[in-house]
């Protein structure tokens, strides 16, 4: 799952889940938030961990296209991205979707939770 959260609203801006965590899904989620929001992309300023799918081109190339402006953690350092570990956090306790849960859902059952507990 990719997540991008508005810090000032602290409301979930676009979200994407899928089966692999690459530039794809993060660029699927960033164009949902996008046309969500109401502020001009080249007003943002996103800020990442350094996984690899924030470092493909295809994502770099849409931060340009939209001039917007981004940053990434720095390197053994967890502390700026506590917003979105604490989302994180807080998604698996409220959907129970811990290593000990007894029966496992279907993707499809996965969807239809995160859209509701998150835009619903």
């Amino acid at each position: 799952m990719a997540v991008w959260i508005d810090l000032f609203s602290r409301r979930v801006a676009g979200w994407m889940l899928d089966q692999q965590m690459d530039a794809t899904l993060v660029i699927e989620a960033l164009s949902r938030s996008l046309g969500h929001r109401q502020v001009q992309p080249e007003q943002l300023l996103l800020h990442t961990d350094r996984g690899s799918q924030y470092r493909a081109t295809d994502y770099r190339d849409l931060l340009k296209e939209h001039k917007i402006v981004w940053s990434m953690s720095a390197k053994g350092c967890c502390w700026d991205n506590a917003v979105v570990e604490s989302f994180f956090s807080t998604l698996k306790l409220e959907l129970d979707l811990d290593d000990h849960r007894e029966a496992l859902i279907s993707p499809q059952q996965l969807q239809r939770d995160l859209a509701f507990w998150i835009e619903g």
